[in-house]
């Protein structure tokens, strides 16, 4: 696999996207607009001020509920985000990229603000790039995945992400699968 980073403003986004498979990892910001996501099994309807996450070989698909869309995305290699450390399974251990997990995350106003401006250092550091850029914006994924998850915890600190024999069975399969691969 290789190193791969990208981030855009999301409104490139098509008002319509079919259903289809990420090769990678995408985090988006919500800041204007409105729309139905489908991620696996899950369909949500996504409004302003929400942050999600997608893994790879999640199938996905969005239908805008409004033309104007607002904010950002970020996709991003399991490589690239490991690079220079020794856990290289960092990524699994988030909720949110856990099946069953907690793929969606509402913001109140200032929550947004902050992530936004996250976003905004990353997409500005991207379109100025120099030998440094790599280490910055692998710094800024961290940065936004601990902040995310650290939210996910004070949100709902008892909730246990094994909630049913199918999600385990199926935790279990993807544990061995990717092990295995």
């Amino acid at each position: 696999e290789e190193q791969y980073f990208e981030i855009n403003n999301r409104c490139v986004w098509p008002n319509v996207i079919d259903a289809h498979r990420l090769e990678f990892y995408m985090i988006f910001i919500m800041t204007r607009g409105e729309g139905i996501y489908t991620f696996g099994p899950t369909e949500l309807y996504i409004r302003e001020n929400t942050l999600c996450f997608i893994g790879p070989d999640m199938i996905r698909s969005w239908r805008a509920q409004m033309d104007e869309q607002q904010g950002f995305f970020v996709n991003f290699s399991e490589t690239f985000f490991s690079q220079g450390f020794m856990n290289r399974r960092m990524l699994h251990d988030f909720p949110f990229f856990q099946v069953g997990g907690h793929p969606v995350i509402q913001l109140s106003e200032t929550e947004s603000q902050d992530y936004l401006t996250l976003f905004q250092w990353m997409k500005k550091e991207y379109d100025n790039r120099t030998e440094f850029s790599h280490a910055i914006l692998r710094s800024y994924l961290h940065l936004l995945l601990h902040k995310a998850n650290a939210h996910v915890k004070e949100e709902k600190p008892d909730t246990v992400y094994d909630n049913g024999a199918g999600i385990r069975l199926v935790k279990a399969f993807k544990a061995l699968y990717m092990r295995d691969f």
